[in-house]
């Protein structure tokens, strides 16, 4: 299909369009490639392809060599697919690494990198409301939690236009009163690496754990009032049933009736 473009020691995903209604998704992982980045592949399928829509995937074909990436090979894949063929060392880690991601609870599916020590700090300050505000980013090459920002800030917006980037995705924790804070996730619409969207759209599972979530563009309006509709969400005003008009009385005062004798 496409083995020229691919490096064997970047496992990646690739989808394929296909005469049939759907899409052919690829992963694949080659055995010279690094244990980490097979499983950082294998931990980011599920997000890979609920991102994608399960529903657009007509086939999944798990590759393990760039000579498999070829029209032929699919084919010959295609046919022997109801058997069960042989896995390799390689393929037999990446079905194992999944099933143990399957395994767990679906709140807390996604790579789990490790935060830095100074992350974690600023965090405990905001939990003992010291500060109300904490930014965080992916380090995609060291795959850690990096602190960006830890302040106290005085109303949302300053968020909006001094603290978020236009260009970058972050992780926002931030306690805009005594009792109520949000987890903010912003991705900007454009510029950034599908690694990067990956990786943020699995490591962020954690973090939803512990307060409201909203996900938002860098460039979207943030607002006091937009905090409160999530986390405050209107409460349904039930309509008044129709109200049916009285009927007349069926009966007047008792009346005295005069006969003569």
């Amino acid at each position: 299909l496409l083995p020229e473009c691919i490096d064997s020691f970047e496992p990646c995903f690739i989808l394929f369009r296909i005469d049939e209604p759907g899409w052919l998704f690829i992963s694949f992982a080659d055995d010279r490639a690094s244990v980490r980045e097979k499983m950082v592949l294998a931990a980011t399928t599920a997000t890979f392809k609920a991102e994608f829509g399960q529903s657009n995937i007509k086939y999944e074909y798990h590759v393990t060599n760039k000579k498999d990436l070829s029209l032929e090979a699919f084919e010959k894949w295609l046919e022997g697919k109801s058997e069960n063929a042989p896995m390799s060392e390689i393929e037999i880690e990446l079905n194992n690494a999944q099933k143990e991601q399957n395994s767990l609870m679906p709140s807390v599916l996604g790579v789990l990198f490790p935060m830095d020590q100074n992350v974690e700090e600023e965090l405990k300050k905001l939990h003992d409301r010291k500060i109300n505000y904490v930014q965080m980013s992916v380090d995609t090459l060291n795959e850690a939690i990096k602190l960006e920002v830890a302040l106290r800030i005085e109303s949302v917006e300053i968020i909006e236009l001094q603290v978020i980037p236009y260009d970058k995705p972050r992780y926002h924790f931030y306690r805009f009163s005594h009792n109520l804070g949000v987890f903010i996730y912003s991705m900007p619409s454009s510029g950034c690496t599908i690694k990067e969207k990956m990786l943020y759209s699995s490591c962020k599972q954690p973090f939803l754990q512990s307060a409201f979530s909203i996900e938002i563009d860098s460039r979207e309006k943030l607002s006091l009032e937009t905090l409160l509709d999530y986390v405050r969400p209107p409460v349904e005003v039930k309509e008044k049933a129709f109200a049916k008009p009285p009927g007349p009385n069926q009966r007047g005062g008792r009346r005295v009736i005069k006969t003569n004798v």
